[in-house]
């Protein structure tokens, strides 16, 4: 039995710190991997969204590996078998342009030293690094209200930023930093 009123809040984790992440569910594979998959969805009525022509339009987070580091953080990683979806990597440049055919990327930048930047997606989301903020931001602008449904801007305090894993797939961006040690979820309709 659980004495839920002696539960310390103060080391309390959000498992991700996204606009969308619900109800996840973990189970174990027959490899003995824990696996995570979340919904892909909001309660909250000043972010539900659904887009012209669409009935519904939430979904599941992609599976995710459950693990623990040494110093007992969670961490959360896309099941390996999602790498056989991968294409030839294309070089992605500081300060330059990179252009994708649909909606679907898998970015990977692997050694970061840990200064503040942004990464864009589609000019409507960017990724960003600020001042020991992380985080996920909308543009605000009119033509891009559209491909937000409301959302703004989500943020975390990080110390340190070594690697971040980027993947888009059609209306989904899920976002891993530090080797999955924080990740954040949200819907996008471009």
């Amino acid at each position: 039995i659980i004495d839920v009123t002696s539960v310390d809040v103060d080391g309390f984790h959000e498992w991700d710190h996204g606009f969308d992440y619900y109800a996840p569910q973990v189970f174990e594979d027959s490899q003995g991997r824990s696996i995570c998959i979340g919904w892909m969805g909001t309660f909250d009525p000043r972010l539900e969204y659904t887009p012209e022509g669409m009935d519904r339009c939430h979904t599941l987070t992609l599976p995710r590996t459950l693990s623990s580091s040494a110093d007992g953080c969670l961490c959360q990683w896309p099941v390996r078998e999602l790498e056989g979806y991968r294409s030839e990597p294309l070089p992605l440049e500081a300060g330059h342009d990179m252009h994708m055919d649909g909606l679907a990327a898998d970015i990977v930048l692997a050694s970061l030293n840990g200064s503040d930047g942004e990464l864009w997606l589609n000019g409507s989301l960017c990724v960003f690094r600020d001042q020991g903020s992380f985080g996920v931001r909308f543009a605000q602008n009119d033509e891009v209200r559209s491909v937000a449904g409301g959302r703004t801007t989500r943020r975390i305090r990080l110390r340190e930023l070594r690697s971040l894993r980027v993947i888009v797939d059609a209306s989904t961006v899920e976002v891993y930093a530090n080797d999955g040690r924080e990740v954040l979820s949200t819907r996008w309709f471009p």
